[in-house]
């Protein structure tokens, strides 16, 4: 029995109306006879309803999905086909990308079982059934996923359509259906098909075909990616605004091919043909699960709901509740209106305690948390999990990951030659700099820097840069961090980044950024083809602050070596982990998660066809800023605190460590400075006399950074505030 509640009343009316007696037909020798017996029953007013509702449904997806498109639901139960979320938003971008008068081709990294074989398969289907003379493809990885998409979507689409709608067909089976009855034999006279193949197949994916309409399911298992998309579909598509094509999949480890291409398609979204979406799990309604008794979320658990609140928004009409990222190229504010049903206002969403409760219980009862971290991905970071043995820590990436999706996006621009910064958002048609005074407009420069703070009066900056050749391959890097003072964290402030700009003429926008940032300390790996550019920087522009090694006093910059390198490895991966270094750079945390451990070696890197220079730039930044003793198992160590908390205001107590140590003035301190943990509490020593002018009367206090996690509803993790931009 077939759920028929949500079909439009017109619609059913006039479906009750043709399957009437009128219509009745006995005796046929065959479907096509039954056909044209019908056929020839209808009267004039009779063909105009039903050529009224072809061309509604070649019109509108939504129309034909929503009226005459049968699905089995999870528990096999038949109904009408009504958008879910993902297809919802995926069906969105894919408008808006017709609207700027683009292809509508999208590759979608998602959670499991959001629906999306189906919508392809269907958004295909329609293509083909209602419009004539279109081609359509539908592909998987092998030739036995491909006929049981034929068989799941494609055959039961087809049955399930009301007579007087269903074109004739003249080939129907497992490897495509064409429909090319001419309508002076009873057909429509469509010319349009549907094949299927499978990725593995030799000779080419639509091969021979113009292809208006394209879905390939769980392309990340595809064997020859790269080949498919780059030659065979690339010429086999037609570019025109009305070409439907859809690649859709669970992500299958970082460093592949599926993940190197979606990174291209997210930078290069109007470059390139297709463009990324992301759909996470939490898009899937019934993934909730009802928290045991006295169960609270830690740390990590609502830092989920500070990334879902950072890219998403939701319609609070009850009829629509569509979610809506904020960050993609449709994005949207808070406040505006619903593009979904253009009638409900969107505003802020974050997950419920059902929600997390679900996720960790998934985790904790899984065998394979790589599985779970791709298939239930909360976000596209968390999707691509490295094939190889990954160098730093899970704890360390997961911290970077909530820093990289709660960060400000940052102000692209350049360096002029007398060393100004000039910086407009990529989107901002009016190219409105941010440089006070600067009335030129921007267009044509190549903006290579990326500013998340701009440098600030009194404070102390580190340059770490890694240097390529400049020849279009491994690109120069030159990471620039703010340095915490008194134990306090490091923050990435700004990134210099280009494989096209040689050695010499990098040393000069070096220079230029740090003199920028307060005259920054600079430490350029002095490899080649570093060392050019660091003697450069040294003899030729006379750059003043450069890094020298403390041991030897005498070698300038940075050497990165078998003994050097795991220093700074362990620092980061201990910065990240105790959260001491923000960083905000997504090309920083890509990189991260493809930097591996060989199998049968210790060497490390990036993952083939991956670049490592962003995360070799602030590792260099990072270590080289930070005074202090080096521990091999710990990396950079604080210096010890000497301060006698018997003597001191203060009695300050850290709750990871349980370090104790004495301060006058608890509010200036961020962290131990032992482990570099947020979790300290001051406690006023009696015995001490204070002065009755001082503000520090409590007899007991938390650090402001304590007093954030243990806020009053103890429901959300706050990051201190930064300069915006």
């Amino acid at each position: 029995m077939i759920d028929l509640s949500s079909r439009d009343k017109l619609v059913a009316d006039i479906i009750a109306y043709f399957d009437s007696d009128k219509f009745l037909v006995k005796d046929a020798k065959n479907p096509d006879d039954l056909r044209l017996r019908r056929l020839g029953l209808l009267s004039p007013s009779d063909a105009k309803i039903i050529e009224s509702e072809l061309l509604k449904c070649s019109e509108d997806y939504r129309y034909a999905a929503g009226n005459y498109f049968c699905i089995s639901d999870k528990d096999g139960n038949d109904q009408l086909m009504s958008l879910w979320d993902g297809q919802e938003l995926l069906l969105q971008r894919m408008e808006d990308m017709k609207a700027r008068g683009k292809p509508q081709l999208v590759i979608a990294i998602k959670a499991r079982q959001l629906g999306l074989s189906m919508f392809g398969c269907s958004m295909v289907f329609w293509n083909s059934v209602f419009k004539r003379n279109k081609k359509g493809l539908i592909v998987s990885e092998d030739l036995v996923q491909s006929q049981n998409l034929f068989s799941s979507y494609l055959s039961p689409l087809y049955r399930q359509l009301p007579w007087w709608l269903k074109p004739q067909s003249s080939v129907f089976k497992e490897d495509g259906i064409v429909f090319d009855k001419p309508a002076k034999e009873g057909g429509m006279g469509l010319n349009s098909s549907i094949a299927v193949q499978w990725a593995s197949r030799k000779g080419g994916l639509g091969q021979g075909y113009k292809l208006n309409a394209f879905h390939g399911s769980e392309f990340t298992a595809w064997d020859n990616l790269a080949e498919s998309l780059e030659q065979d579909l690339k010429y086999a598509l037609v570019r025109q605004p009305s070409t439907i094509g859809i690649l859709e999949s669970t992500a299958k480890g970082a460093g592949t091919p599926s993940h190197a291409f979606y990174n291209k398609c997210e930078a290069l979204a109007e470059q390139s043909d297709w463009e990324a979406v992301f759909l996470p799990y939490f898009f899937e309604k019934t993934r909730v699960m009802a928290p045991r008794k006295g169960w609270r979320p830690e740390k990590e658990d609502l830092r989920m709901r500070e990334v879902v609140y950072a890219n998403w928004t939701v319609c609070d009409n009850k009829k629509c509740l569509r979610y809506v990222n904020r960050k993609s190229s449709t994005g949207v504010r808070d406040g505006e209106k619903c593009p979904s049903c253009k009638i409900g206002t969107l505003g802020p969403y974050t997950l419920t305690d059902e929600q997390i409760y679900f996720m960790v219980n998934e985790r904790l009862n899984s065998s394979a948390q790589r599985n779970i971290d791709q298939e239930l991905a909360l976000t596209v970071e968390e999707a691509f999990v490295a094939e190889g043995e990954q160098v730093f820590s899970k704890q360390s990436i997961k911290a970077l990951e909530y820093m990289v999706q709660t960060a400000n996006p940052p102000l692209p621009g350049f360096m002029d030659k007398h060393g100004f910064f000039h910086g407009y958002r990529e989107d901002d048609l009016d190219r409105k700099c941010h440089l006070d005074g600067c009335k030129i407009w921007h267009g044509g420069e190549i903006q290579n820097i990326r500013v998340w703070e701009k440098p600030r009066t009194g404070e102390s900056y580190q340059i770490g840069a890694d240097i390529g050749y400049g020849k279009g391959k491994d690109y120069s890097v030159a990471t620039v961090i703010r340095v915490g003072r008194s134990g306090g964290r490091d923050y990435q402030c700004a990134t210099l980044r280009s494989n096209i700009i040689e050695p010499l003429e990098f040393a000069y926008l070096i220079a230029k950024l740090a003199k920028w940032y307060n005259e920054a300390q600079v430490a350029i790996e002095y490899n080649t083809p570093g060392n050019s550019t660091a003697d450069h920087l040294a003899k030729v522009l006379n750059y003043p602050n450069i890094y020298r090694e403390r041991a030897t006093n005498s070698t300038l910059h940075w050497v990165t070596n078998q003994k050097s390198k795991p220093k700074i490895i362990i620092t980061l991966d201990r910065w990240l982990k105790e959260e001491i270094f923000i960083a905000r750079d997504k090309l920083l945390l890509d990189e991260i998660k493809v930097f591996t451990k060989a199998v049968d070696s210790v060497s490390t890197g990036a993952e083939q066809g991956f670049n490592d220079d962003c995360l070799m730039s602030a590792m260099i930044a990072l270590y080289t800023a930070h005074a202090g003793d080096y521990e091999d198992n710990l990396g950079i160590v604080p210096q010890k605190i000497d301060k006698d908390p018997t003597t001191c205001l203060y009695r300050m107590d850290c709750t990871a460590c349980h370090k104790m140590w004495g301060s006058d003035n608890p509010r200036m301190m961020d962290n131990c400075p032992f482990c570099k943990s947020m979790m300290i509490r001051a406690t006023r020593n009696m015995s001490v006399q204070m002065d009755t002018s001082s503000d520090y009367r409590e007899s007991s206090m938390f650090t402001p950074d304590m007093l954030d996690v243990y806020s009053k509803n103890d429901s959300h993790w706050y990051e201190p505030s930064y300069e915006s931009l």
